[in-house]
Protein backbone atom coordinates (compact mmCIF):
# COMPACT_ATOMS: atom_id res chain seq x y z
CA UNK A 1 0.00 0.00 0.00
CA UNK A 2 3.02 2.14 1.07
CA UNK A 3 4.48 1.84 -2.47
CA UNK A 4 1.19 2.38 -4.52
CA UNK A 5 0.52 5.32 -2.65
CA UNK A 6 3.84 6.80 -3.09
CA UNK A 7 3.43 6.20 -6.74
CA UNK A 8 0.05 8.22 -6.41
CA UNK A 9 1.60 10.80 -4.72
CA UNK A 10 4.88 11.22 -6.93
CA UNK A 11 2.44 11.44 -9.77
CA UNK A 12 0.50 14.15 -8.47
CA UNK A 13 3.54 15.80 -7.44
CA UNK A 14 4.99 15.76 -11.22
CA UNK A 15 1.63 16.95 -12.66
CA UNK A 16 1.35 19.60 -10.09
CA UNK A 17 4.97 21.19 -10.65
CA UNK A 18 4.62 20.56 -14.82
CA UNK A 19 1.91 22.59 -14.67
CA UNK A 20 3.08 25.42 -12.99
CA UNK A 21 6.65 25.27 -14.63
CA UNK A 22 6.90 27.94 -17.14
CA UNK A 23 6.91 26.55 -20.38
CA UNK A 24 7.21 23.26 -19.44
CA UNK A 25 10.70 23.59 -18.49
CA UNK A 26 12.08 20.31 -17.54
CA UNK A 27 13.53 21.69 -13.85
CA UNK A 28 9.52 21.66 -12.97
CA UNK A 29 9.03 17.92 -13.24
CA UNK A 30 10.09 16.34 -9.86
CA UNK A 31 13.00 13.86 -9.60
CA UNK A 32 10.77 10.57 -8.69
CA UNK A 33 11.61 7.91 -11.42
CA UNK A 34 12.51 4.43 -9.89
CA UNK A 35 9.05 3.82 -7.76
CA UNK A 36 8.32 0.99 -9.39
CA UNK A 37 10.83 -1.36 -7.75
CA UNK A 38 10.24 -3.20 -4.73
CA UNK A 39 10.46 -0.32 -1.30
CA UNK A 40 13.33 -0.51 1.09
CA UNK A 41 12.12 -1.91 4.20
CA UNK A 42 13.60 -2.36 7.68
CA UNK A 43 12.82 -4.94 10.43
CA UNK A 44 14.54 -7.28 12.78
CA UNK A 45 15.30 -10.92 11.74
CA UNK A 46 16.47 -13.87 13.90
CA UNK A 47 18.70 -16.75 12.62
CA UNK A 48 15.75 -18.42 11.48
CA UNK A 49 15.43 -15.83 9.23
CA UNK A 50 11.94 -16.48 9.02
CA UNK A 51 10.86 -12.19 8.26
CA UNK A 52 13.86 -12.29 5.38
CA UNK A 53 12.44 -15.50 3.81
CA UNK A 54 8.41 -14.83 3.92
CA UNK A 55 9.74 -11.32 2.35
CA UNK A 56 11.80 -12.81 -0.82
CA UNK A 57 10.18 -16.85 -1.38
CA UNK A 58 6.53 -15.59 -0.81
CA UNK A 59 6.19 -11.97 -1.58
CA UNK A 60 9.30 -12.22 -4.04
CA UNK A 61 10.64 -8.86 -2.87
CA UNK A 62 13.98 -7.61 -4.32
CA UNK A 63 16.79 -8.72 -1.21
CA UNK A 64 18.89 -5.63 -1.88
CA UNK A 65 15.50 -4.01 -0.34
CA UNK A 66 15.23 -6.14 2.56
CA UNK A 67 17.62 -4.21 5.43
CA UNK A 68 18.11 -6.04 8.87
CA UNK A 69 19.99 -5.38 12.13
CA UNK A 70 21.03 -7.74 15.10
CA UNK A 71 23.21 -7.46 18.31
CA UNK A 72 24.92 -10.83 17.68
CA UNK A 73 27.59 -11.28 15.41
CA UNK A 74 27.15 -14.87 14.61
CA UNK A 75 23.11 -14.43 13.13
CA UNK A 76 24.56 -11.50 11.23
CA UNK A 77 26.68 -14.10 9.53
CA UNK A 78 23.56 -16.11 8.77
CA UNK A 79 21.41 -13.37 7.22
CA UNK A 80 23.93 -12.59 4.99
CA UNK A 81 23.59 -15.57 3.09
CA UNK A 82 20.24 -14.30 1.97
CA UNK A 83 20.85 -10.57 2.16
CA UNK A 84 23.55 -8.35 0.67
CA UNK A 85 26.47 -8.09 3.64
CA UNK A 86 26.04 -4.00 3.43
CA UNK A 87 21.91 -4.91 4.10
CA UNK A 88 22.94 -6.48 7.59
CA UNK A 89 24.43 -4.62 10.19
CA UNK A 90 25.64 -5.75 13.37
CA UNK A 91 24.10 -3.52 16.02
CA UNK A 92 20.45 -2.82 17.56
CA UNK A 93 17.99 -1.43 15.79
CA UNK A 94 18.14 2.47 17.37
CA UNK A 95 21.93 1.90 16.32
CA UNK A 96 21.08 0.73 12.93
CA UNK A 97 18.53 3.92 12.19
CA UNK A 98 20.17 6.64 13.82
CA UNK A 99 23.31 9.16 11.87
CA UNK A 100 26.50 7.54 12.65
CA UNK A 101 27.36 10.92 14.29
CA UNK A 102 24.76 10.31 17.03
CA UNK A 103 25.96 6.61 17.64
CA UNK A 104 27.84 6.20 21.00
CA UNK A 105 30.11 3.57 21.40
CA UNK A 106 28.47 0.40 22.09
CA UNK A 107 28.79 -1.98 25.32
CA UNK A 108 27.25 -5.05 24.02
CA UNK A 109 29.69 -6.22 21.32
CA UNK A 110 27.38 -4.14 18.39
CA UNK A 111 28.80 -1.89 15.40
CA UNK A 112 27.44 1.66 17.58
CA UNK A 113 29.57 4.19 15.20
CA UNK A 114 30.51 1.18 12.49
CA UNK A 115 27.24 2.08 10.10
CA UNK A 116 24.05 3.43 9.78
CA UNK A 117 20.47 3.01 7.72
CA UNK A 118 19.87 6.56 8.71
CA UNK A 119 19.72 7.61 5.00
CA UNK A 120 17.62 5.39 3.03
CA UNK A 121 13.94 6.37 2.51
CA UNK A 122 12.19 3.15 3.54
CA UNK A 123 8.60 2.51 2.86
CA UNK A 124 8.08 -0.09 6.56
CA UNK A 125 9.83 -0.25 9.10
CA UNK A 126 9.19 -3.71 11.82
CA UNK A 127 10.27 -3.66 15.01
CA UNK A 128 10.16 -7.12 16.63
CA UNK A 129 11.23 -8.79 19.67
CA UNK A 130 10.60 -6.15 21.92
CA UNK A 131 9.34 -8.33 25.08
CA UNK A 132 6.31 -5.77 25.73
CA UNK A 133 8.65 -3.04 26.63
CA UNK A 134 6.96 -0.09 25.20
CA UNK A 135 9.71 2.62 25.61
CA UNK A 136 11.84 0.46 23.49
CA UNK A 137 9.66 0.34 21.27
CA UNK A 138 9.05 4.31 21.28
CA UNK A 139 12.91 4.37 21.13
CA UNK A 140 13.30 2.96 17.84
CA UNK A 141 10.18 4.79 16.16
CA UNK A 142 12.63 7.64 17.01
CA UNK A 143 15.69 6.54 16.12
CA UNK A 144 13.88 5.53 12.54
CA UNK A 145 11.93 8.79 12.44
CA UNK A 146 13.18 11.35 14.20
CA UNK A 147 15.80 13.56 12.73
CA UNK A 148 17.94 16.96 13.82
CA UNK A 149 16.96 19.85 11.54
CA UNK A 150 20.26 19.62 9.65
CA UNK A 151 19.68 16.25 8.97
CA UNK A 152 16.43 16.69 7.44
CA UNK A 153 17.26 17.30 3.63
CA UNK A 154 20.89 15.72 2.95
CA UNK A 155 22.10 17.51 -0.04
CA UNK A 156 24.98 16.91 -2.50
CA UNK A 157 27.98 19.09 -3.53
CA UNK A 158 27.07 20.97 -6.94
CA UNK A 159 29.83 19.11 -8.22
CA UNK A 160 28.35 15.78 -7.81
CA UNK A 161 24.53 16.91 -7.78
CA UNK A 162 24.74 16.18 -11.99
CA UNK A 163 25.35 13.00 -11.41
CA UNK A 164 23.82 11.54 -9.04
CA UNK A 165 23.09 7.83 -9.00
CA UNK A 166 19.44 6.03 -8.80
CA UNK A 167 20.50 4.54 -5.32
CA UNK A 168 21.38 8.23 -4.26
CA UNK A 169 17.80 9.02 -5.23
CA UNK A 170 16.49 5.89 -3.89
CA UNK A 171 18.53 7.43 -0.44
CA UNK A 172 17.71 11.37 -0.49
CA UNK A 173 13.94 11.84 -0.61
CA UNK A 174 11.33 13.94 1.52
CA UNK A 175 8.93 11.90 4.05
CA UNK A 176 6.70 9.90 2.48
CA UNK A 177 3.51 7.14 3.38
CA UNK A 178 5.58 5.00 5.53
CA UNK A 179 4.19 1.93 7.84
CA UNK A 180 5.60 0.93 10.92
CA UNK A 181 4.76 -2.09 12.60
CA UNK A 182 6.02 -3.71 15.97
CA UNK A 183 4.88 -6.53 18.18
CA UNK A 184 4.52 -7.01 22.30
CA UNK A 185 5.71 -10.43 23.17
CA UNK A 186 3.09 -11.79 26.05
CA UNK A 187 -0.40 -9.97 25.09
CA UNK A 188 -1.43 -9.57 28.86
CA UNK A 189 -4.14 -6.89 29.87
CA UNK A 190 -1.93 -3.76 30.25
CA UNK A 191 -1.13 -4.14 26.41
CA UNK A 192 -3.97 -1.55 25.55
CA UNK A 193 -1.87 0.99 27.66
CA UNK A 194 1.48 0.13 26.01
CA UNK A 195 -0.67 0.28 22.61
CA UNK A 196 -1.60 3.70 23.96
CA UNK A 197 1.51 5.08 24.67
CA UNK A 198 3.51 3.63 21.43
CA UNK A 199 0.73 5.25 19.60
CA UNK A 200 1.26 8.75 21.04
CA UNK A 201 4.84 8.89 20.28
CA UNK A 202 4.06 8.20 16.93
CA UNK A 203 1.56 10.78 16.53
CA UNK A 204 3.89 12.96 17.38
CA UNK A 205 5.99 12.19 15.40
CA UNK A 206 4.06 12.23 12.73
CA UNK A 207 2.34 15.74 13.28
CA UNK A 208 6.64 16.96 13.33
CA UNK A 209 6.65 15.62 9.64
CA UNK A 210 3.24 17.58 8.42
CA UNK A 211 1.92 14.10 8.37
CA UNK A 212 -1.18 11.94 10.26
CA UNK A 213 -0.62 8.79 11.73
CA UNK A 214 -3.80 6.03 11.09
CA UNK A 215 -4.21 2.47 12.08
CA UNK A 216 -3.86 0.18 9.71
CA UNK A 217 -6.73 -2.47 11.28
CA UNK A 218 -9.02 0.24 12.06
CA UNK A 219 -9.88 -0.02 8.26
CA UNK A 220 -8.20 -2.92 7.06
CA UNK A 221 -10.01 -3.12 3.36
CA UNK A 222 -8.14 0.36 2.40
CA UNK A 223 -4.71 -0.83 3.02
CA UNK A 224 -5.31 -5.11 1.35
CA UNK A 225 -5.31 -6.53 4.94
CA UNK A 226 -7.57 -9.82 5.25
CA UNK A 227 -10.26 -8.84 7.94
CA UNK A 228 -9.56 -12.25 9.85
CA UNK A 229 -6.10 -10.78 10.85
CA UNK A 230 -6.24 -10.32 14.63
CA UNK A 231 -3.92 -7.81 16.66
CA UNK A 232 -3.38 -10.33 18.87
CA UNK A 233 -2.26 -13.89 18.16
CA UNK A 234 -0.67 -17.04 19.91
CA UNK A 235 0.19 -14.11 23.01
CA UNK A 236 1.88 -11.85 20.78
CA UNK A 237 0.04 -8.66 20.18
CA UNK A 238 1.27 -6.83 17.02
CA UNK A 239 -0.26 -3.68 15.56
CA UNK A 240 0.79 -1.40 12.07
CA UNK A 241 0.19 2.07 11.46
CA UNK A 242 0.70 4.33 8.71
CA UNK A 243 2.34 7.76 8.55
CA UNK A 244 0.07 9.69 5.96
CA UNK A 245 1.00 13.01 4.23
CA UNK A 246 -1.42 15.65 4.09
CA UNK A 247 -2.85 16.23 0.15
CA UNK A 248 -2.23 19.58 0.79
CA UNK A 249 1.06 18.66 1.47
CA UNK A 250 2.31 17.06 -1.94
CA UNK A 251 2.52 20.75 -3.35
CA UNK A 252 6.14 21.38 -3.72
Amino acid sequence: FCQRDRQRRTRTRTRRTTATAAGGDADGITEYDDDDEDPNVFYLDGPDMATSATLIDAHGFDPSRCHVANRHASTCGILRRRLPEENVLHATAAEALTPPDDNGDADDGSSGGGGSFSEIDFSAYYFDGCGGFAPHVVGMISAALVRRPQQKSSSLSPSSSSGRSVLERRRRRPPRTTAVGYSLMGGNRDVVEKELRICRALTAVAQTRGMRARHVLDDPGRYGIPKEIRKTEGGTFTSWMLLEEDDDECVL
